[in-house]
């Protein structure tokens, strides 16, 4: 799947920016409903991109809730 620049860098920013307020009680941001509803995409889109991030290893999966978080805490 080839991803919009446009689309990958506005989420990469977002991601960057909330990480920085990173607190086990604010983990509901990270969920990938959360940020489709702060950036106005689809959740299915931001979980494919979530999803990629970790695959390559730029983001970690916190379970059970799927949260992501930014490697780079």
């Amino acid at each position: 799947m080839e991803w919009d620049e446009k689309v990958e860098k506005e989420l990469s920013l977002y991601l960057k920016e909330i990480t920085k307020s990173f607190n086990k009680e604010n983990l509901k941001i990270f969920s990938a409903n959360e940020i489709a509803n702060k950036i106005n995409l689809s959740r299915s889109t931001v979980s494919s991109y979530l999803n990629k991030e970790v695959k390559e290893g730029n983001i970690i999966k916190v379970d059970p809730i799927s949260t992501m978080i930014m490697k780079y805490l």
